[in-house]
């Protein structure tokens, strides 16, 4: 078992963020040992497991995982080790720690291969977070092994029984081979949606999709400020953005999501960082809010990480 923790962006006095790197390697249960200690050892007694919403439901989203995404499942036990607790008590969330419970927001667009000067699948986020209540935020871990093509997720998504931890989301799933949708429920969760992408790639906000097929007849935003707020007119920009020009690099894409960021002199958000995935690279370029500064939002340099590097 190996692991090291580095820091990627921040962590000097005046920073906003403190942005940690961990790699490790083992089993899966002692990779979970292992993110718990990183927790601890960053966090403290904050980074705690959370208490349950109760034995009958925790033991299902238990059996939920070790069904439909063993690997997890594994990485819980781990926690459980590092905390000295029995890995079968259902009083607790092994996977949860820390006390975040403010939903977040985020700016998605997928542009495919035939639409980037890279002609490579790009995926760009924005990750908007409210800063006035902000006391963590702790990744869980991510899905190692197989990367499978969209339309085997869209079979996954339809045949596994689905549940939200902490607030209901949509996703954007995409493959290297140019195809896409966003998978979202109805407001009343008793149906589940498949949006396609259209030609020359989709947008994501904080909006369903499904409920407005006709773009030009979506409302007006200009209600008080939030990480869900504006999500119309963030669609619009990123949309009217991704129809400038057939072909876009990576310059265009960071100056179209920069339009849209929650930045200085904005009040009360920020957007925390943007992400640039490549799908054909399985890679990531990030760049992270640190700090205001006379006035303006200082975000990092992107830095680049990928499968297996």
């Amino acid at each position: 078992m190996t692991a090291t923790l580095t820091t990627m962006a921040g962590g000097k006095p005046g920073d906003f963020v403190t942005v940690r790197h961990l790699r490790a390697a083992g089993t899966h249960r002692e990779i979970g040992r292992a993110l718990a200690a990183a927790a601890v050892e960053v966090h403290g007694t904050t980074a705690q497991p959370a208490p349950s919403a109760g034995p009958e439901v925790e033991l299902a989203r238990r059996r939920w995982f070790d069904r439909n995404y063993p690997l997890h499942a594994e990485r819980a036990m781990g926690v459980a080790d590092h905390f000295a607790l029995d890995p079968d008590d259902v009083t607790v969330c092994f996977d949860w720690l820390g006390t975040f419970e403010v939903p977040a927001g985020c700016s998605v667009a997928w542009y495919p291969g035939t639409a980037t000067k890279r002609g490579h699948g790009l995926l760009s986020r924005n990750f908007d977070f409210p800063t006035a209540t902000f006391t963590q935020l702790l990744g869980l871990p991510s899905l190692a092994g197989e990367r499978p093509l969209a339309a085997e997720a869209r079979q996954a998504l339809l045949l596994a029984k689905h549940y939200y931890f902490f607030t209901p989301c949509h996703y954007v799933v995409a493959d290297r081979h140019g195809d896409a949708f966003v998978w979202e429920h109805s407001p009343r969760r008793n149906q589940e949606i498949i949006v396609p992408a259209a030609e020359g790639g989709l947008v994501c906000t904080n909006h369903l999709l499904h409920r407005w097929p006709d773009p030009s007849e979506l409302p007006a935003d200009d209600g008080p400020i939030g990480t869900a707020a504006l999500t119309y007119r963030r669609w619009r920009t990123l949309d009217e953005g991704r129809r400038i020009s057939p072909v876009l690099d990576d310059t265009d894409i960071r100056e179209q999501f920069a339009s849209v960021a929650f930045r200085a002199p904005v009040a009360e958000a920020r957007t925390f960082w943007h992400a640039l995935y490549d799908m054909d690279e399985s890679s990531v370029e990030l760049s992270f809010f640190v700090r205001d500064e006379s006035g303006e939002s200082i975000y990092t340099e992107p830095a680049r990480l990928s499968v297996g590097a």
